[in-house]
């Protein structure tokens, strides 16, 4: 009769040579490369390509700020509002503007971190 032992032993030839073979004959473990760290990139939000869209959309017409396109759509205009803290104060802090409609809560965090980069314009 076959010793335990020797079985075992059998056994793991057997898996030794499987894995041999199913590995592409290369014995030990296969290091996998590693990727580079690469951070999600993050584009600024400026006034001409985020914050203009927003308040050509809630800003503008008939009924708000004397008809399209409103001062709010100059960056002149804007930024004025901003330096005096005119603009965080009435959009992001109050939430009373625009008056007839609120922003959805994404265009408020976007006016929210253009103002926290200083509200760059390109």
């Amino acid at each position: 009769m076959i010793s335990a032992k020797l079985l075992l032993y059998g056994f793991f030839y057997v898996c030794f040579f499987f894995a041999f073979l199913f590995n592409g004959g290369k014995i030990g473990l296969q290091r996998q490369p590693i990727m580079a760290y690469q951070p999600e990139k993050v584009t600024a939000i400026t006034f001409d390509k985020d914050i203009k869209p927003i308040m050509n959309t809630y800003c503008g017409g008939i009924f708000c700020h004397h008809g399209k396109p409103s001062a709010w759509t100059k960056y002149e205009f804007t930024k004025k509002a901003v330096d005096s803290g005119t603009f965080y104060d009435r959009v992001i802090e109050k939430r009373d503007m625009p008056k007839r409609k609120s922003l959805p809560e994404k265009e408020y965090e976007t006016i929210k971190k253009w103002l926290e980069n200083g509200a760059p314009k390109n």
